[in-house]
């Protein structure tokens, strides 16, 4: 609606809706001063164009602001597309979730049909002191994850689908999958489900294995230390004084090498090396001070394989995806490496070694024997025998000397025995690691049994890291039940990527396996699991 205007007295204005303005007197307004000098032909001309030229650029800054504010509005609803897709995930109840498992359930045993996979919310709470006081460590500490009155993991974990589908999971999500004690998923009910937890704590004890496989070997006849180096624990009297009063039983060599352990240490700067003669010079001097409790021997594997003059083991990795039935895989994993020359003839002794060593615990005497202010990894003569990655990053930054394919072992035997021996040795190797990581694991699986519950929905990640005489005969030196994601450096993009491949593959497995037991087809367990020859081998 046009507003009425009406003229006042005085040349006001009145407009309906402002408030009264002056104006000039119309005559200066429509006719001109009387001074003025009358238009031109050219001037008349010349405001034609400014006037044409002012519409002309308005036009343009017109449809500059719509055109952005359209890509604006396009932009802010794919966003919001993105962002609803995670809010009608994250909306769904817990009864809903269920229900849909049920349904998977159903058409799984018309069909044959697999379910949805993925992560869902849960109690995640209880990793922080529900169900042990320190579950939760690792994640907060290397993971930034806070896992106090946590319902759910990371957001890109509950998006549905197989992880091993999706090979640009951020290291954040990879990392909760590393260390988290406990997952609820789709095919297990979510929330109103299974608690699939992780089992293993207790057998990372160094003496445990060797404990367990005598007890293996003893009821099944079977000849000591096949699956590992000759070791003992030196808590018990009797094999203290042995090991200290007749120490060649077991080290052909007055230079054979002992690793002396602590038995609840762990990434190897809990180890110190003792020859055999300075085990006798201790027993000479009368410092064998039997038993020491909380430390093991270990000798070093006899006729031991080097590659290019360097130390290395095999850190190989064993899935229990089911402990009911017992389902487990294994993984051929990474080398290790020391990155100090094995072949240099190892320093001597700067110290009474029978006085320095002999008496008091093994604890305190690492901490003071020989490695004066360095810290252990900073020790050449530690750092050469031990090929823990901590050991090499002391002397380089070059992550490619410490981690290696385990590919390179192959290309090995065949440049040195050549194609036809080189291959039957590499064959030979193969068989001989799978036939150590299961006697291993069968000789402790007893102790991965907990309540019934936890039992038959528990699992395991376990690396072994083993070593290799030069008949390609495998020796595990270590079991670790919660294995290093390697944090805080810099690693070879193929080792990057393997790494992601093996934890997206297990927790494929893990839900899989699962999911056959909730749906009542356990037979399917071990024939059915996709992740099976993607890098992940049926052991047993």
């Amino acid at each position: 609606m046009i507003r009425r205007r009406e003229k006042l007295p005085g040349g006001a204005i009145e407009d309906e809706g402002k408030p009264n303005r002056q104006v000039p007197p119309s005559d200066n307004l429509e006719e001109g001063r009387a001074d003025s000098p009358p238009p031109n032909e050219h001037d008349h001309h010349t405001d034609i164009v400014k006037a044409r030229t002012r519409t002309l650029l308005f036009i343009v800054l017109l449809v500059c602001v719509l055109g952005g504010a359209l890509l604006s509005t396009a932009a802010s609803k794919g966003k919001r597309k993105t962002v609803d897709g995670y809010a009608i995930l994250l909306a769904q109840t817990d009864d809903e979730v269920f229900n849909n498992t049920r349904k998977d359930v159903g058409r799984f045993q018309r069909t044959g049909e697999l379910p949805t996979f993925g992560l869902s919310k849960g109690r995640y709470h209880y990793m922080d002191g529900r169900l042990c006081s320190n579950c939760a460590l690792k994640l907060r500490k290397l993971c930034g994850y806070e896992a106090a009155n946590a319902t759910q993991p990371p957001l890109e974990l509950l998006k549905p689908g197989r992880l091993t589908k999706r090979p640009k999971l951020s290291e954040y999500a990879q990392c909760f999958l590393w260390y988290a004690n406990s997952f609820w998923t789709r095919p297990t009910g979510g929330k109103n489900g299974f608690l699939l937890a992780r089992l293993g704590a207790g057998v990372d004890d160094k003496a445990l294995l060797p404990r367990a496989l005598a007890e293996y070997e003893k009821a099944n006849d079977c000849r000591p230390f096949q699956a590992i180096p000759p070791t003992l624990e030196l808590n018990k009297t009797d094999v203290c004084n042995e090991f200290f009063e007749h120490n060649e039983h077991w080290a052909a060599s007055p230079t054979s090498l002992w690793f002396m352990k602590a038995a609840d240490g762990s990434t190897g700067r809990h180890i110190h090396l003792l020859r055999r003669n300075e085990v006798e010079a201790i027993a000479a001097a009368g410092k064998a001070d039997c038993p020491r409790n909380g430390s093991v021997a270990s000798l070093e594997v006899p006729n031991l394989w080097t590659v290019g003059g360097h130390k290395f083991d095999n850190r190989i990795y064993v899935f229990i995806a089911s402990m009911k039935p017992l389902t487990i895989l294994f993984r051929r994993g990474h080398l290790r490496f020391s990155v100090q020359n094995y072949t240099v003839d190892s320093k001597q002794r700067s110290v009474d070694v029978a006085k320095e060593f002999g008496g008091g615990s093994l604890k305190e005497r690492v901490r003071n024997f020989q490695h004066g202010n360095k810290s252990p990894e900073q020790d050449e003569e530690i750092a050469r025998h031990v090929t823990n990655p901590r050991f090499g990053l002391s002397f380089t930054n070059d992550s490619s000397q410490i981690i290696q394919p385990v590919e390179r072992l192959w290309h090995e035997l065949l440049e040195e025995r050549g194609h036809v021996k080189g291959e039957e040795a590499w064959e030979r190797l193969q068989r001989s690691v799978r036939n150590a990581a299961l006697q291993a694991l069968y000789s402790i699986k007893d102790r991965y049994a907990h309540l019934e519950y936890h039992t038959r929905w528990g699992w395991a990640l376990i690396a072994m890291d083993v070593a290799y005489d030069r008949d390609m005969n495998a020796y595990v030196l270590d079991v670790n039940s919660g294995p290093s994601f390697y944090h805080e450096h810099e690693w070879p993009a193929w080792f990057v990527k393997e790494r992601s491949s093996l934890i997206r593959g297990a927790m494929d497995t893990l839900q899989e396996a699962a999911f056959f037991k909730v749906a009542q087809a356990p037979n399917r367990t071990k024939a059915g699991l996709s992740a099976v020859g993607e890098g992940w081998d049926l052991l047993y």
